[in-house]
């Protein structure tokens, strides 16, 4: 059965990771312009997903550019480049979200894979969450640690509920929600501008 998410979301989770556990949580969400989609996928997995329009970029173009994007940001033991076919202008890279929500309590990071698929004029952007992992210390300072898949609390959070949680999962879930929507935004960015500016990639030099 097809799920959707209706939470609200940051442009970035610092406010969230900031103030989580008051009020100021929740009044500092603001609802998201974005049209992406949100589901839970065949293999229970949260996933967020857009579709781009870039006009007359090519997609032997556009697969350069995705290329590039992993290349800055997916080069460390953590977060690599897992599939890159040019043929098929495809490529996924495993990534990691270290320590993107803390409080005194937690330390929350989260493995996620990121998927390009190119064409003449668009390219579909795909996050999945893969789970989510917690290092947490209670009253004594003892430290333990686990792992979830956040999909277990799916749906999170309606909209006219939003208001009155002061869940610490419903604050993770939201600043994840972040993470993925940051995400979507640098990589659409670069797939339409270049990692780094025109006049650097003028190929006029």
């Amino acid at each position: 059965m097809k799920k959707t998410i209706i939470i609200a979301s940051l442009a970035t989770g610092a406010l969230l990771i900031a103030s989580c556990g008051s009020t100021k949580c929740i009044e500092q969400v603001q609802s998201s312009d974005h049209s992406y989609i949100d589901d839970v996928d065949d293999h229970g997995n949260i996933t967020y997903s857009e579709v781009i329009e870039v006009g007359e970029i090519s997609a032997e173009d556009l697969f350069t550019r995705a290329h590039t994007f992993f290349v800055y940001n997916y080069n460390s033991a953590t977060s690599v480049i897992q599939q890159s076919d040019k043929d098929k202008n495809l490529i996924i890279g495993k990534g990691l979200w270290s320590d993107f929500y803390t409080n005194s309590a937690y330390k929350i990071s989260a493995k996620h894979i990121l998927r390009v698929d190119t064409k003449n004029g668009k390219a579909r952007i795909t996050v999945t969450v893969q789970s989510v992992d917690h290092v947490s210390k209670n009253s004594k300072g003892v430290l333990t640690q686990g792992s979830y898949n956040p999909a277990d609390g799916y749906p999170f959070a309606t909209i006219p509920k939003v208001k009155r949680i002061h869940n610490q999962n419903t604050c993770i879930a939201i600043a994840l929600k972040s993470e993925c929507e940051n995400l979507i935004d640098r990589l659409e960015n670069d797939l339409i501008n270049g990692s780094t500016s025109k006049s650097l990639e003028n190929e006029g030099w």
